[in-house]
């Protein structure tokens, strides 16, 4: 598992879950990483259980779902912190 403690990516991608943006998409283009690192760095986040994710249906379409990500009460308390360390 990658250690996320100090990883400017993670931060970043825990930034873009904390402030809205929830879509593989929308995280992808808020930090600007490869397809393959965010899947991979999205993986290693939640087996840390740093965020969740659930499927969501899009309104009017029968068979796409997407991922929803979100941050867990332990992503809450990361991204804060990493919030007020920011403000500093």
């Amino acid at each position: 598992m990658i250690q996320l403690a100090g990883r400017a990516k993670a931060i970043e991608v825990a930034t873009a879950i904390g402030t809205g943006k929830g879509r593989f998409n929308e995280i992808k283009a808020a930090t600007e990483l490869s397809s393959k690192t965010l899947s991979n760095l999205l993986k290693a986040m939640r087996q840390a259980g740093v965020i969740s994710a659930k499927a969501v249906k899009q309104p009017g379409v029968t068979t796409n779902r997407f991922n929803r990500y979100e941050l867990t009460e332990k992503g809450r308390a990361w991204f804060d912190a990493a919030q007020r360390l920011a403000s500093v």
